[in-house]
């Protein structure tokens, strides 16, 4: 096997092809937001473009998350996640080209939207990568997206980003995009190896109609392809039992704590901007945190949590340093290096939870969480501006806040038996509940979950082998599983949820 070859086969690889795409999109998606807040500074205020960029801008995205997950619920196909990139760069196209006020802004929150629709789809693309390599994909890809973008300001003495001939660079990246999401959600259609060695000058060396190796397809978990046509069973969002809903809601409520936090001790101000402070260079900072946060996630899943936590802190370090003679640039560096674990922990977070259900939707949820917490914490901030004791004693309080939950959210995820407060019998009996289970069927029940024998049920019962298979039966269509071994496994997943390190 040559160079080149070898060359094919790691880029085929679905991680890599999955930083690669996140990578590209996060430039086009990141680079055509800052050149629309650039293009609003020339209009109004920098207050004014604070409010409209990263309170209203944010919440938009949060939707277009939303949405993602929403159409993840039927069978995402490659029609929406192209339709988003094409939008994105026609909506910048008009935002940019307008000199009214009120066209920008409304062109810029419908782009807005579709980013937050390319966000989820890139992150429902890394929830089928395997195992816990989500964390470093997602920060590996928004780390080269922030190099490429920070050499991308550079021509121009740095100001290349507020010139309108940067639509060509979008317009080649959103090319670039469309290409390779057709890579990595129709592998299917063989075109996978076939489309990168045109690229490349060769033919694929696994000849056409082959797929991509690992390449996960639509509706299953990472590296389980599936024939195609072949129909896969989708769990249904709010079809979990209560525990699993309860930990889900308890979870975006923390991620979106967190950012909310983070942001009200710096909310990354225009006015900032506008003094000279190179926000490309300094998340130069950001790309270094993402890297180093998606390792330690990977490695192990608690220490990743606990450093985003502990990132907190900076918000009360920026009060402390904002009466001090030190320049904005250094200030957005040291927030943007410890951003870097939060964004990977609210995204990775969400991830780990919907593959373990198996619910794909819950996959996004995540950054749109934070994306409501980021936008809250700016507009608090603008809010209380010229307020600094008010502003930081509510941090402190929703500080302590922010960690109580996530105390016990860590609890409930890493040691569940420690969190778990009900007994067997409580949640057997949720658990009847849910299924509509008759007095009978639970009988049949609480022994085969002790592993009994049907001719040991029916003698412990009274009754006959046909009959405790009738119930077993019913119990199987009752609880949609296969066999009594999947049935029991479920249960047991309910009495000990856990993630896993």
């Amino acid at each position: 096997m040559n160079i080149m070859e070898k060359i094919i086969q790691w880029i085929r690889r679905q991680s890599v092809l999955c930083a690669l795409w996140i990578a590209i999109c996060f430039t086009l998606t990141s680079g055509a937001w800052l050149s629309w807040e650039y293009h609003l500074l020339t209009m109004m205020e920098p207050v004014q473009s604070d409010i409209t960029t990263m309170v209203f801008g944010y919440l938009m995205q949060a939707v277009g998350v939303g949405i993602s997950g929403i159409l993840q619920g039927r069978k995402v196909t490659i029609r929406p996640v192209l339709g988003a990139i094409a939008g994105c760069f026609i909506e910048f196209l008009f935002a940019r080209m307008s000199q009214s006020v009120v066209a920008v802004i409304f062109c810029g929150m419908i782009m807005n939207v579709l980013m937050g629709l390319i966000s989820g789809f890139y992150l429902l693309a890394a929830a089928r990568t395997e195992g816990s390599v989500h964390g470093l994909v997602f920060g590996g890809g928004y780390a080269i997206s922030i190099i490429a973008l920070w050499l991308l300001s550079l021509p121009g003495k740095g100001s290349f980003l507020k010139n309108g001939a940067v639509a060509f660079v979008y317009l080649l990246l959103a090319v670039l995009a469309i290409y390779v999401a057709i890579l990595l959600f129709r592998p299917e259609t063989g075109e996978t190896l076939r489309g990168i060695g045109m690229l490349l000058g060769r033919s694929g060396a696994d000849g056409p109609g082959k797929p991509a190796e690992g390449a996960a397809m639509e509706g299953t978990e990472s590296g389980d392809a599936e024939s195609p046509g072949e129909k896969v069973k989708r769990v249904h969002f709010f079809s979990q039992d209560p525990e699993t809903l309860s930990l889900w809601m308890l979870s975006l409520l923390v991620l979106c704590l967190i950012s909310l936090v983070k942001n009200m001790g710096f909310s990354f101000p225009s006015a900032d901007i506008g003094s000279g402070t190179s926000v490309e260079f300094s998340r130069i900072f950001y790309a270094i945190g993402l890297v180093i946060a998606g390792y330690v996630y990977m490695q192990d899943k608690k220490y990743g949590a606990i450093c985003a936590v502990s990132s907190l802190v900076i918000p009360f370090v920026m009060f402390a340093m904002a009466g001090e003679n030190v320049i904005h640039l250094v200030l957005w560096g040291i927030d943007y290096l410890f951003f870097g674990f939060v964004s990977v922990y609210r995204v990775a977070l969400t991830i780990d939870l919907a593959k373990q259900k198996k619910v794909m939707a819950f996959a996004p949820l995540g950054l749109a969480a934070g994306r409501v917490g980021d936008a809250l914490g700016t507009a608090i901030c603008i809010g209380l501006s010229g307020r600094t004791m008010v502003l930081i004693f509510l941090t402190l309080g929703l500080f302590l806040v922010t960690l109580f939950l996530f105390f016990r959210l860590f609890l409930l995820l890493y040691y569940p038996q420690k969190a778990q407060e009900r007994s067997e019998k409580e949640i057997f009996e949720e658990f009847s509940i849910r299924h509509d289970l008759s007095s009978r069927e639970k009988d049949v029940l609480r022994l085969l979950l002790a592993e009994k024998t049907n001719v040991e049920i029916a003698e412990a019962l009274f009754v006959s082998e046909s009959t405790i298979k009738f119930h077993v039966h019913n119990l199987l269509q009752k609880t949609e599983c296969k066999s009594r071994r999947e049935l029991v496994q479920r249960f047991q997943t309910i009495l000990y949820p856990k993630i896993g390190k």
